[in-house]
């Protein structure tokens, strides 16, 4: 059994989606969200919060902080975990520390229980 299945190129969401339902209620998988970087697939990321995710990961950090005003909220009341990634993977966040901006032990990934 696998703990965590992440749906990470979530193309064809719908049937891919019911697919690693199924597999959860066959007991293939503990845990069922979706992993995603960017905000493209945002509309995606609250599709599968509202029906039935157990976790999600997303982008999040100073300079991208949309999915924290959007997505970890509604996964906070729906009771999915979040994980969050891209805290400083861009370029940009990398010239905004070398100017001086960087917060002191800025982790490389965080975890939101639901």
């Amino acid at each position: 059994m696998l703990d965590m299945l992440p749906l990470a190129r979530p193309a064809d969401f719908g049937a891919q989606w019911l697919r690693m339902q199924r597999w959860k209620e066959e007991g293939h998988a503990r845990y069922i969200g979706l992993a995603i970087a960017g905000n493209s697939f945002y509309d995606i990321v609250e599709s599968a919060i509202r029906d039935g995710a157990d976790f999600v990961q997303i982008n999040y950090s100073i300079l991208e902080p949309e999915s924290g005003e959007r997505l970890i909220p509604l996964a906070h009341d729906n009771g999915v975990a979040v994980v969050t990634n891209r805290h400083s993977s861009t370029a940009a966040f990398s010239r905004w520390c070398r100017a001086g901006n960087c917060p002191i032990g800025l982790p490389s990934s965080t975890v939101i229980p639901g």
